[in-house]
């Protein structure tokens, strides 16, 4: 019996041995299925990871700035409206004439520039008795970028000027001489000639009876010439 018993002892651990032998990964089974899980999950995650390119920069490209191209006179003109308007009220004494500039800038530009002119009646067409301005710190002008500037435009004493109830306008030269851009790189003109809108009551000014009228520039400095050498 013990010889039987024996017998069997012997078959199973030369059984096990030959599984051993034969299947040695079949021991570790169970420990290895972990590992393997882990390893599985690894794989996956790096491949859901995105790639960059060695080349390419993490930081954001800068824009390059490109100058604008400079405005044509024409162009200019068409964004710059320049007016002068002349109003009168009346006085105890006669009537206060006044003169306003406005200008109407629709560049993305602040603007600056300078004002001249005359403007004398038939009362007197001496410089005391009339406006005269230009020459000086009180004439230069800031127009706004994409806006409407107004300024007055005055004599030494007084917002107006005091003349006679029936006295008109004999003389009216209106410019402004020069306007430009702020910024040396914005691109505005700045030898473009300014025509400028006046407008009066009608029958005010001597030779434009509506009171609407265009004035170049150099068609101002003509007259305020002519009126320098009669005063």
């Amino acid at each position: 019996m013990s010889r039987v018993r024996a017998s069997h002892e012997t078959r199973r651990r030369l059984a096990a041995l030959a599984t051993a032998l034969l299947f040695p990964g079949a021991v570790t089974a169970c420990g290895d299925d972990n590992r393997e899980a882990g390893s599985a999950e690894r794989d996956r995650s790096e491949s859901r990871a995105p790639t960059r390119d060695p080349g390419q920069s993490k930081e954001p490209k800068q824009r390059q700035h490109v100058p604008a191209e400079k405005m044509t006179c024409t162009e200019f003109r068409d964004r710059v409206t320049v007016t002068f308007r002349v109003s009168r009220r009346p006085d105890p004494r006669g009537q206060r004439i006044y003169m306003e500039l406005s200008v109407r800038n629709r560049t993305p530009y602040h603007l600056s520039g300078s004002t001249d002119g005359w403007l004398g009646t038939t009362a007197s067409a001496d410089e005391r008795d009339s406006i005269v301005w230009g020459g000086s710190s009180a004439d230069f002008i800031d127009a706004p970028r994409r806006a409407t500037s107004t300024h007055i435009i005055r004599p030494e004493r007084t917002p107006w000027l005091l003349a006679p109830a029936w006295a008109r306008i004999s003389i009216l030269s209106a410019a402004v001489i020069e306007l430009y851009g702020d910024s040396a790189g914005d691109p505005v003109p700045s030898n473009c000639s300014m025509p400028a809108h006046i407008t009066a009551p009608p029958g005010f000014v001597i030779g434009h009876p509506t009171g609407s009228f265009t004035q170049t520039p150099p068609q101002a400095r003509s007259i305020k010439h002519r009126a320098w050498s009669r005063s």
